[in-house]
Order: C-alpha cells, then sequence, then structure tokens
C-alpha cells in the first residue's frame, strides 16, 4: 500500500487515484458554531471538480453515510491507495 502522507494535502490527482480505496479526512466545518472541524473515514465513492483545481470527495462510511468534502477544507488527510501492478505483474 502507498498513501499520502498526513502533513500534505492530496492533490485532486492523488484523490483521483484514490477511487475505491480507504481514505480518513478531517474537514473544516463552515456551519456549525461549536464545533471547527469534522472527521470521517471512509471509501472514496467519487471525486468531482468543481473549478479552479478543486474537487469535491465523496466518502461512503462503514455505517453507510455519504461525506461530501471539498478538498479546499480538507485539514490533515490519510489515502491508503492500493497499488495494483505489484498484484498483477506483467
Amino acid at each position: 500500500m502507498s498513501g499520502v502522507p498526513r502533513s500534505e494535502s492530496p492533490t485532486p490527482e492523488d484523490w483521483r487515484r484514490a477511487l475505491g480505496a480507504r481514505a480518513s479526512v478531517r474537514f473544516r466545518l463552515h456551519d456549525d458554531p461549536e464545533y471547527a472541524e469534522s472527521e470521517a473515514a471512509g471509501v472514496v465513492q467519487a471525486v468531482t471538480d468543481v473549478g479552479d483545481g478543486e474537487v469535491e470527495v465523496v466518502l461512503l462510511t462503514r455505517r453507510g453515510r455519504t461525506v461530501r468534502v471539498r478538498s479546499r477544507d480538507v485539514s490533515a488527510a490519510r489515502l491508503f491507495i492500493h497499488d495494483r501492478r505489484r498484484d498483477y505483474p506483467g
């Protein structure tokens, strides 16, 4: 497995490579005066361009909840990208 170090913000290309992989994300909240951040862990279901080099990432959690996060709101992330090329030499 390979991943993006926690100290670096994943690029849009990193998110696209993570489609179908597990991810753990801490992100800023805008509409909650009590909490500045939240976190989610799950499988990256979709990555959509929203303009200006930004993407929206959709995670599906273990409990079946869908979480949508804009890349600019991500304060920390860990992507668990499995390198399929090692599984199938050829």
